[in-house]
């Protein structure tokens, strides 16, 4: 049948330019009635605010409460991000509209992919913490990516989840209206033949972005393994950014007071509260320089779940940084009181 006379027939059947399709990604690349050229850009603009009309449904809400009682059956560490101003992730996909978006395709909702994620944890690692690991052993450090990232011919002992839209947390729907204003277009046309100047045409480029609140969602091979991928990617998240436009400030999201989820049967608690003591020792860098003031903290700290846990992780530190070889560190009265309050433990 003939490209034409297929339009011809959506259209009669009321689904052309998105008039009757309530699932985005099919109506900005199934359903386009005529092709969008350059020229064209009201047309493109009023096809994008017949899209945004159509917010998640029912049946959306239903398949995202059970992903999120799914992630917590299999342990895995989840917490809400809310987008700060706009994020745009896929832009420069494939699109018969010149820019693009990446939607669930399933449910047409936005969503940021594991594997951007991953990507985004491993650039802000690589930029930002391992230059600081300059006093621990060139194996810890390998063995330290190995397992956040994994290797050429091995995959990462960390999952990244798809982050999915979060229902009903975005005024107006999760997709509104964004535009990007080419200034001097001949300029960028011809490489610098044609240099900028006041006469130019402003070219006024419409687009879809971003916003609301998404769950992002880990598991590691040990509660210690996802709390420090966690902590990692919330920094990535909230200095970096994640998907297009981050220059301009888009793309950074910062985590919410999360809550626990409802029905949940194994795992860790979800949205449990942290304790400073405990964020600080997982985040250390640098142990031999850090740990010293922390480990006094916990000799003073009353008996409970939180001394437990955080000597736990102290311990595992010292140990991952091999100090506890060290006679000058055992002969250190908090260590000592450390390796003896373990040693009384279960």
């Amino acid at each position: 049948m003939p490209i034409c006379a297929i339009r011809k027939t959506l259209k009669d059947a009321g689904l052309a330019n998105a008039c009757g399709c309530e699932h985005p990604g099919l109506a900005l690349n199934r359903y386009v009635e005529t092709q969008v050229t350059e020229g064209e850009w009201e047309d493109r603009r009023k096809l994008y605010e017949q899209v945004i009309k159509h917010g998640p449904d029912d049946l959306y809400r239903a398949a995202f409460e059970r992903w999120q009682r799914s992630l917590n059956d299999l342990g895995a560490k989840c917490e809400k991000f809310r987008v700060c101003d706009r994020l745009i992730v896929g832009l420069g996909g494939e699109s018969v509209l010149e820019t693009g978006i990446t939607l669930h395709h399933t449910y047409g909702v936005p969503l940021i992919p594991g594997s951007a994620l991953k990507g985004l944890a491993r650039h802000y690692y690589l930029n930002t913490v391992k230059p600081a690991l300059r006093n621990q052993g060139k194996e810890q450090v390998e063995e330290t990516e190995k397992v956040l990232f994994g290797e050429p011919e091995d995959a990462a002992f960390v999952t990244y989840f798809d982050a999915l839209y979060v229902p009903g947390s975005a005024r107006g729907g999760p997709l509104p209206l964004d535009v990007i204003t080419v200034h001097h277009p001949k300029y960028y046309q011809t490489q610098g033949e044609n240099p900028p100047t006041d006469f130019d045409d402003p070219n006024p480029v419409p687009f879809l972005s971003a916003v609301g609140d998404y769950l992002v969602a880990l598991k590691g091979p040990t509660p210690e393994w996802t709390e420090y991928a966690f902590r990692l990617l919330e920094s990535a998240l909230s200095d970096y950014g994640v998907g297009g436009k981050t220059s301009s400030g888009y793309g950074r999201l910062k985590r919410l007071a999360a809550s626990p989820v409802a029905g949940s049967k194994t795992g860790p608690q979800v949205g449990a509260k942290s304790s400073p003591l405990l964020d600080k020792v997982i985040s250390m860098t640098n142990v031999a320089g850090q740990v010293d003031p922390l480990g006094q903290q916990w000799v003073k700290l009353p008996e409970g779940e939180e001394k437990a846990k955080l000597a736990r992780a102290i311990h595992e530190k010292l140990k991952s940084a091999g100090l506890l070889k060290s006679g000058k560190w055992k002969q250190k009265d908090w260590v000592k009181a450390l390796i003896q309050y373990l040693s009384q433990k279960p």
